[in-house]
């Protein structure tokens, strides 16, 4: 490139314009097919936990680390003061040893930090 040429001359002009309008279209669009329903339907923490709950591998799409995949699921049980917290650690913990995951050390250790904190062993917020 030479001091008289623009950076949009150098690649392309008016193609690279073209070209990224094009890409922002099919953005968008994508977007207005899919995303705005994905994001309403688990934008609800409900929904989110739900989701975030099961291992098969049709979820891990929405999210594909087994480790903070289970972390955001008692994350969200924690916040939404749900009595199975301990039932889903231990189901989570399981397949995590099964998986032989890198992540299960600081996923117990996440969880002992819930434990520890001072709501959970009371009763449940109203």
């Amino acid at each position: 490139m030479t001091t008289t040429q623009s950076p949009c001359e150098f690649t392309g002009g008016c193609l690279l314009k073209i070209k990224l309008n094009e890409i922002v279209e099919s953005i968008i669009e994508v977007y207005d097919e899919k995303g705005e329903k994905y994001f309403k339907d688990y934008g609800v923490k409900e929904n989110a936990l739900k989701l975030l709950s099961q291992d098969e591998p049709s979820v891990w799409i929405h999210s594909p680390f087994h480790a903070t995949r289970a972390k955001k699921a008692l994350g969200l049980a924690y916040i939404l003061n749900r009595e199975n917290l301990e039932s889903l650690y231990a189901k989570k913990k399981s397949f995590l040893e099964e998986q032989k995951d890198f992540g299960l050390m600081s996923f117990n250790s996440f969880y002992s930090s819930l434990k520890s904190a001072s709501y959970m062993d009371t009763d449940p917020k109203p």
